[in-house]
């Protein structure tokens, strides 16, 4: 992706979230929580987990917005057979820190934004082996954590429901940079949220 793409995006961010805008009524900070399922590429052997996402921002309803975001997906597990005799078995949960530049539309009771994440990406793993012939046995690896920068296209829709609250349906792909294969996680979410 073209570098000075990812910067021009993020710089025009912080520049529409630090001006006070003419039209201040559709200038809000907003909260959002959400969770949902997590499918993990190049991973292996661990395929799904199950995580939960905050959002604290603003945004201009018709235009540029900024939002600090964590993603903490929790520990999932996955195994592959060495032989018949041997099982390894892998944990992994990994959390997401980052900036979400976005873009919002406004239509009805409907906002719809998008987005592209910075930020860095933490993946815990830990691995068990478990060996039968010729006897039982179990070893295990301590925990190892790596984290690399991470970029995360981002899609977000708002509903309204009463004055301030809305909820939410979203998805995200969060792709690590560095490693060959890349790690990825694509989490589609739902949750709730506060306009302030």
């Amino acid at each position: 992706m073209n570098k000075s793409l990812i910067v021009s995006l993020f710089a025009l961010s912080i520049f529409s979230a630090s001006l006070p805008s003419e039209a201040s009524e559709t200038d809000t900070l907003l909260v959002r929580a959400k969770a949902g399922p997590s499918f993990y590429s190049n991973v292996n052997p661990v395929t799904s987990t199950f995580g939960v996402g905050l959002d604290l921002g603003f945004r201009n309803v018709n235009g540029l917005g900024l939002a600090g975001a964590a993603r903490l997906n929790f520990l999932g597990s996955g195994q592959d057979e060495v032989n018949s005799n041997t099982t390894v078995r892998t944990e992994v949960k990994s959390l997401f820190l980052g900036i979400i530049p976005s873009y919002a539309v406004s239509k009805g009771i409907a906002t719809l934004s998008f987005g592209l994440g910075l930020g860095v990406l933490s993946l815990t793993t830990q691995t068990d082996t478990f060996v039968t012939l010729p006897t039982s046995s179990t070893s295990s690896t301590p925990e190892t954590t790596k984290s690399r920068f991470a970029i995360a296209p981002t899609f977000e829709m708002d509903f309204a429901i009463a004055s301030g609250l809305f909820a939410n349906v979203g998805a995200q792909y969060i792709v690590g940079l560095g490693d060959s294969p890349k790690p990825g996680i694509i989490s589609p979410m739902v949750g709730i949220g506060y306009n302030f």
